[in-house]
């Protein structure tokens, strides 16, 4: 199983069209993590979504996803088989 990690800063949902997968192949788990100014998208398509909870409580935001910690999300990115900005 090869785990892919987007992490997301831009709140323009557009620049993520074409670049990650509608489908993903049973052998990929795709997670995403949102940063910065997107962490309050609620139409990521990804198996599992997350926010980091220091930006979320930095922009006093609302986020649809659940919260992860900066120690847990470089946690996934050591974990991840691919890291993918955008």
């Amino acid at each position: 199983m090869r785990t892919v990690l987007y992490l997301i800063t831009k709140s323009e949902v557009e620049t993520m069209y074409g670049l990650m997968p509608q489908d993903s192949p049973e052998d990929v788990t795709t997670l995403a993590v949102l940063l910065q100014d997107a962490v309050s998208l609620s139409n990521v398509q990804a198996g599992r979504v997350y926010a980091l909870a220091e930006d979320v409580a930095f922009r006093k935001a609302t986020p649809s996803a659940p919260t992860v910690s900066y120690p847990e999300l470089l946690r996934m990115i050591f974990d991840a088989d691919l890291v993918v900005a955008l």
